[in-house]
């Protein structure tokens, strides 16, 4: 089960409570300094991935979210492999790419596997009506909703 305590006002609180700039590029570096040691691990991977595009980093969020998918791919791993599939699909959607975060949650919903955050839900679309990380703006919201 999904806790899902998060309020809007919540989020307010978090935006308002985070890290100043200066701690948050030394957890970037802390993150890429572990990942030079393990550069296939994709947990690793998907923090980095999602912890430029928070950082407002959209072109090297990207780009570490392919080096995910290509670092496991879906047919050597077929559970965990999709895990970087959604990372693609999280960080598109953040990025502003509503048609390529759409494309790789279509190919999500079609296939069983572990999610790649911390309680292994995969994005079902409950999910993707509920998680406000697929609703960055009131610009994506319709498209997202005729899809399911």
């Amino acid at each position: 089960m999904v806790n899902c305590a998060f309020t809007w006002a919540g989020r307010k609180k978090l935006k308002a409570t985070a890290p100043p700039p200066r701690k948050r590029g030394i957890k970037r570096a802390q993150l890429e300094s572990f990942l030079k040691e393990q550069p296939k691990n994709r947990t690793l991977l998907a923090d980095l991935a999602l912890t430029n595009m928070g950082l407002g980093d959209k072109a090297d969020a990207l780009a570490i979210t392919e080096r995910a998918i290509a670092a496991n791919p879906i047919e050597q791993d077929a559970l965990d492999g999709p895990g970087a599939i959604e990372i693609l699909a999280r960080v598109s959607a953040r990025a502003g790419d509503p048609d390529r975060a759409i494309a790789a949650s279509q190919k999500l919903l079609s296939m069983p596997y572990l999610g790649p955050l911390a309680s292994y839900v995969r994005l079902t679309p409950a999910l993707l009506r509920l998680d406000p990380m697929f609703a960055p703006g009131s610009a994506h919201v319709p498209k997202w909703l005729f899809i399911f």
